[in-house]
């Protein structure tokens, strides 16, 4: 006899995250650059190539998640809609998705997006080099300007910030673009 185990919303997405990376199936144009560090935690700036794009944006969301639940996440170019908060900054997340902000919806083809944010280690955490609360996987689904869709799974982010343009336009045969 078989038993079966629903999983929270959270493992679920997590556990698709790891089976979408380690199939290959995420594009490798997402960097974080760790702007300054501390004991308890850094500040970083993000970047997603935009060259998967099929046309401007006019609206954008990111799901983040961590390779550990972080004490604290803080945004300043971007709204956190999950969990719901007034603030620009959550407490006690693994998984966090934010929107654009009223003055950075569109994004094209030839940029990075560029997002800078703060993570807080949990208490019990005082290793200022600590790689155990970066970012996982980054998830971004795109309004285009002809109100069809699109979306892009992200794998880890390369250390460092990008050293060339966003690629060249266009789907790649591995990661296609998603339209509705």
């Amino acid at each position: 006899m078989y038993y079966v185990k629903m999983l929270s919303p959270k493992y679920f997405f997590l556990l698709s995250a790891v089976i979408a990376l380690s199939h290959g199936q995420c594009d490798t144009g997402s960097y974080v650059n760790k702007l300054h560090t501390w004991n308890k935690g850094y500040v970083a700036k993000l970047y997603l190539d935009q060259s998967w794009l099929a046309n401007p944006t006019t609206d954008w969301t990111l799901e983040l998640t961590f390779k550990n639940e972080v004490k604290e996440f803080k945004i300043w170019d971007a709204d956190i809609i999950n969990p719901v908060t007034t603030n620009n900054y959550v407490i006690d997340v693994s998984t966090v998705k934010v929107m654009n902000k009223c003055w950075n919806p569109i994004l094209y083809q030839c940029q990075y997006l560029e997002i800078q944010f703060m993570v807080r280690f949990p208490d019990d955490v005082s290793d200022e080099s600590s790689m155990d609360y970066d970012i996982l996987s980054t998830s971004e689904v795109v309004t285009y300007n002809d109100m069809t869709t699109g979306t892009r799974t992200y794998c880890a982010p390369m250390a460092g910030q990008p050293v060339t343009p966003a690629g060249p336009a266009g789907p790649s045969p591995t990661t296609p673009a998603t339209t509705v």
